[in-house]
């Protein structure tokens, strides 16, 4: 169904890696690498590839442009759909697993985008680009749409490696042109987003990489910037007399944006070009107001979020209706008024105290879970840090410890008898899910540790198990049926390993100050020591 090109020139440190990230799926794929005639060691990988039957490659005899390259490259392909990668950007595991989902579910889509991770020059992670939207999963836009998403940036298709479209189509619209040199996969995506049915999915499935020879940041910024000009009034044309006053405002505001954008990534390196060029194309920001406020618009989403795209909220008939085993529209757990109000009481104004106070104020901790309705005894303790979901539902026995961090989701009682000791960022968890039921309702059941317990630190107690008395838990441990007493379990799933011995305190401090050697001819080496 799919066949992956990619095309190549000098990228001789990137392209393993590309081609690499394809073979790692083992789905039924097709892999052209068109070889632009790299001057580089680029032909000398072809003999690490020429055994896998998966890949064809293929080198021009001479240098082609861009455009042609990139038609050649689709052109060799024999499956009809086609998913570009440019050589110096990944494919992520599962990706090819996706797209073949997507076009399960959306089999009448010609033109599919989707987004990307976006990392440098050294493959290290930089950003996320911002989903299209909530619900946008195989969202279908087309026509007029697809043209106003890409003036206002709220729904428009991204690089080449974010794409994959059916062949036909691409045939149908002429495949890339040279008409626009740094607009040319942008004047690609409209021509197919406006023409066929398109779709696009909050699904990052690539990884796009940043960086200096990528966007051709060593070209005078006045030929992009005069390619959008260009590209901005093919837009409006497509929409012909459907293009209103707001959708010029939103192609001279892209232009503005464009020109600062451009500024920004040149200044550095270029400040006298640069400099230069913004002063030829000041005219550019003096647009009327409703261009400036789309300008500001797109630098405050990228200032915020690092790309200027817009999230939006899709229309319902332009989603997919599937059909999903569990509705949590229905998982509703109802609380009564007098526990909203202990708990909105408890959350807003006590616990923003309890927390604040420092590791010697336990008593004062211990004073604030009483108020609230916990039943603490005498000598307990309560270290800095301890989240608890609603102190009533916590019963404390005499001289208890509760280390730093550890964290009560008490939906249900947590009782926990004498000379107990919790460490520190222990989990106890008395709700669950019933996840056999199609509203996935929530349940819960106490916990009871006995007394002379210690579970030691970040372990973590589930629902309805109940702690034997003196038993030890051991760290990490995850507990989710009850232990019995006096062992020592750890584990995940946790279990008894060995029975728990307590030490005669007499014999194990014999010959010490606690219990007085009986010898008297040692105990009067110990009273002539200094």
């Amino acid at each position: 169904m799919i066949s992956i090109c990619i095309p190549s020139y000098n990228y001789f440190h990137y392209l393993p890696f590309a081609v690499e990230s394809c073979l790692g799926c083992e789905n039924d794929i097709e892999i052209i690498v068109l070889d632009n005639c790299s001057s580089d060691a680029t032909p000398t990988l072809r003999e690490r590839y020429e055994s896998d039957p998966r890949v064809r490659w293929i080198r021009n005899d001479r240098v082609l442009p861009i455009h042609e390259n990139w038609n050649k490259a689709v052109s060799l392909c024999t499956r009809p759909f086609v998913k570009m990668l440019h050589a110096d950007d990944l494919l992520k595991p599962g990706a090819v697993d996706q797209l073949e989902e997507m076009l399960h579910l959306r089999p009448k889509v010609a033109f599919h985008g989707h987004l990307a991770d976006i990392i440098d020059y050294r493959g290290r992670f930089s950003r996320c680009q911002p989903t299209f939207g909530s619900g946008f999963d195989g969202v279908e836009v087309s026509g007029n749409d697809a043209l106003r998403g890409k003036l206002y940036q709220r729904i428009r298709f991204h690089e080449p490696s974010s794409n994959m479209f059916l062949k036909s189509a691409w045939e149908e619209v002429g495949g890339y042109t040279g008409k626009y040199r740094f607009m040319m996969d942008i004047h690609f995506n409209v021509r197919m987003a406006s023409r066929f049915p398109s779709a696009v999915w909050n699904r990052r499935l690539v990884q796009v990489r940043r960086h200096r020879g990528s966007d051709g940041a060593h070209h005078p910024m006045d030929l992009p910037l005069q390619n959008l000009r260009d590209l901005a009034d093919e837009i409006l044309a497509m929409l012909g007399p459907a293009a209103t006053d707001e959708d010029r405002a939103a192609a001279r505001g892209w232009i503005q944006y464009r020109l600062l954008e451009l500024c920004g990534q040149r200044i550095a390196f270029q400040p006298g070009r640069t400099i230069s060029s913004f002063v030829r194309n000041a005219a550019v920001l003096r647009g009327p107001f409703p261009a400036q406020r789309h300008c500001l618009r797109l630098l405050r989403n990228k200032i915020v979020n690092g790309d200027p795209q817009e999230t939006v909220v899709p229309r319902p008939e332009a989603r997919i209706q599937r059909e999903f085993k569990l509705d949590l529209t229905q998982s509703k757990t109802r609380w009564d008024r007098r526990t909203l109000f202990m708990r909105v009481f408890w959350a807003a104004i006590v616990k923003p105290i309890f927390l604040a106070l420092p590791r010697p104020f336990s008593k004062l901790r211990i004073e604030l879970l009483r108020m609230m309705g916990a039943r603490i005894g005498a000598g307990c303790l309560v270290e800095p840090g301890v989240k608890i979901l609603m102190p009533w539902n916590i019963e404390l026995g005499d001289h208890v410890a509760i280390g730093r961090g550890a964290e009560f989701l008490n939906f249900a009682p947590v009782r926990i008898d004498s000379m107990t000791v919790v460490s520190q960022y222990c989990y106890l968890c008395t709700g669950t899910h019933d996840y056999t039921h199609p509203h996935f309702p929530l349940e819960f059941s106490p916990i009871v540790i006995g007394s002379e317990c210690w579970i030691a630190a970040g372990a973590f107690l589930g629902p309805g198990v109940s702690i034997g008395r003196g038993t030890v838990i051991g760290a990490r441990a995850v507990v989710t049926k009850s232990m019995p007493a006096w062992m020592v379990c750890a584990g995940n799933p946790c279990k008894p390993l060995k029975r728990r011995e307590i030490k005669n305190l007499e014999k194990s401090h014999e010959g010490t100050d606690l219990n007085p050697c009986p010898d008297p001819e040692r105990s009067g080496e110990l009273a002539s020591l200094p």
